[in-house]
């Protein structure tokens, strides 16, 4: 009896799957931490990823000086929204617990 186990492909995948899920939850957290006056900021987040390396970026003209400005006031949400939303994501458990659901564990 032989047990097949394509374990470089099933590993691979994992990790994509993973580095998805994180990416989508640091874009949303961004979102949620990002100041809302018109909601274009907010919009313009965008995800890409080739399964290996991905990143998170806020496309809007204004979006990295609204990142950055400390000096800015508003209402909800402020500077450092998509720094402070990396800072606070347990990336390496997103990823791992994909990669311990490939291999069994």
């Amino acid at each position: 009896m032989a047990v097949e186990w394509d374990g470089v492909r099933g590993l691979d995948a994992a990790l994509a799957r993973g580095l998805d899920m994180a990416l989508e939850a640091l874009k949303d957290d961004a979102v949620a931490r990002s100041p809302t006056e018109s909601g274009e900021l907010d919009r313009s987040a965008v995800i890409d990823s080739d399964g290996r390396v991905g990143s998170v970026e806020f496309t809007a003209e204004y979006a990295a000086i609204q990142e950055r400005r400390r000096d800015f006031e508003h209402d909800d949400g402020g500077p450092g929204f998509l720094a402070s939303a990396l800072a606070d994501l347990p990336i390496e458990q997103i990823v791992g617990e994909q990669l311990r659901r490939e291999i069994g564990g």
